[in-house]
């Protein structure tokens, strides 16, 4: 663990502590007032500002200098917490007689007392190592979420192609009643993201689902490496395609992407409806959120010179180079380790050499929906050397397309 994240772990602990005494505090106040009082006796939930509300829907404010929890639930005996679960910041930390007995990723709806898989289905799997930077791992079959899979079901298909069956997803978004999850391969090797001759038919576009709201997205030719200004014709076509028989949930409507850009002096931007789509793409936006390259949190330090926030016009990065992997965006401290995002760039060719687990000789990389606001003929990939890279988007044999689904967390739970 680095001491960045030693760091954060033991604020954590700390403000779990200190919010059970706050607890504790309000009790005896609430005592000295009325010596008769008895409530903060039963099984209260943790609510998003820090009060609790117990079974009998009162709601107690507690008073707390620290970093309040966000969630979680509570066993309280006259005042004194004796069991539960607090999420404070990145973790979910369990307590048991009164102390913090187990500090993990994630939050407190992602964790069990006492067993961790007791309430779950055996299509999830919840990371060992603390230190993983997604939330979970589960497994689906795409074409039919009523299928049981297990992990053990899902082996064997996590070759590049491979469009059904029990696969294996990550999952990197649990806000609200969804995961958000990303396969753990393409089901296309290659495509280009925009091809010449998509590129030329006019109603490729509204095929798509991918609308302008501006006349410069139309202007210009496809030229010599291809144009990114009308976005990811061909690779959502071919999305499409690959999950045409799918069942997974629709995309929500918020998933929508747009892209809004200047370049040479032109403003450009394109919407991609995913109306009616069984899956998406990942957006380029969200790797660098996903791997702190984003600065959204700034005791991640970046040691080389990027740009205060990084954008589409910004330069390539290594995905590991925020998070202490990478001396500098050229050089990625990888070789014999592995690396913090080996889970998104898993199962490309030789990516081994870079990081991750699992090689596949059958793809380079997967495409973004985003373009690259720099250059008219560039677009935004993730590379199998652990970077989140650039390409023409005319090139239809270095990347392909691995699809991102939003599943309720409903199915992975015991009825």
């Amino acid at each position: 663990m680095n001491i960045i994240e030693n760091s954060r772990k033991g604020a954590a602990i700390d403000s779990a502590y200190g919010y059970k005494d706050a607890i504790s505090k309000y009790y005896i106040t609430e005592l000295a007032k009325n010596p008769n009082y008895s409530e903060l006796n039963g099984n209260y939930t943790v609510n998003s500002d820090g009060s609790i509300t117990g079974e009998n829907e009162q709601n107690y404010p507690i008073s707390f200098s620290g970093t309040s929890p966000k969630g979680g639930s509570l066993t309280i005996d006259k005042g004194t917490v004796t069991e539960g679960c607090l999420t404070i910041g990145d973790y979910a930390l369990t307590l048991t007689n009164s102390e913090v007995t187990e500090t993990k990723k994630g939050d407190c709806s992602s964790l069990v007392q006492g067993d961790e898989s007791a309430n779950y289905k055996d299509n999830i799997k919840f990371p060992e190592d603390e230190n993983e930077t997604y939330i979970t791992e589960v497994y689906l079959d795409p074409t039919n979420l009523e299928t049981e899979c297990t992990e053990e079901k899902a082996k064997g298909n996590s070759t590049t192609g491979t469009k059904e069956g029990c696969m294996r997803w990550f999952v990197y978004d649990d806000e609200g009643e969804n995961y958000t999850m990303i396969l753990d391969h393409n089901t296309t090797n290659y495509v280009a993201w925009v091809s010449k001759v998509d590129y030329e038919n006019d109603s490729k576009a509204g095929e798509v689902g991918i609308t302008y709201s501006g006349g410069s997205a139309l202007e210009g030719s496809y030229g010599s490496y291809g144009n990114n200004n009308k976005g990811p014709l061909t690779v959502l076509a071919k999305l499409k395609e690959d999950t045409s028989n799918w069942k997974t949930d629709e995309i929500p409507s918020s998933d929508n992407y747009t892209a809004t850009w200047n370049y040479s002096g032109k403003d450009y931007n394109y919407t991609v409806n995913y109306n009616g789509y069984k899956a998406r793409l990942i957006t380029a936006e969200e790797v660098a959120k996903i791997t702190k390259n984003d600065r959204s949190d700034d005791s991640y330090a970046i040691s080389s010179t990027p740009e205060e926030n990084w954008g589409l016009g910004s330069g390539e990065f290594l995905l590991d180079r925020a998070t202490g992997n990478c001396y500098d965006n050229n050089n990625c401290d990888t070789e014999g380790v592995t690396s913090k995002y080996w889970w998104l760039f898993d199962n490309t060719k030789e990516c081994t050499t870079y990081g991750c687990k699992t090689a596949d000789n059958s793809t380079l990389g997967y495409w973004t929906s985003s373009p690259h606001a720099g250059g008219s003929s560039f677009a935004w990939e993730v590379y199998r050397n652990g970077r989140l890279g650039l390409d023409y988007v005319r090139n239809a044999s270095y990347c392909g397309v691995r699809p991102v689904i939003t599943v309720s967390k409903s199915k992975f739970l015991q009825e």
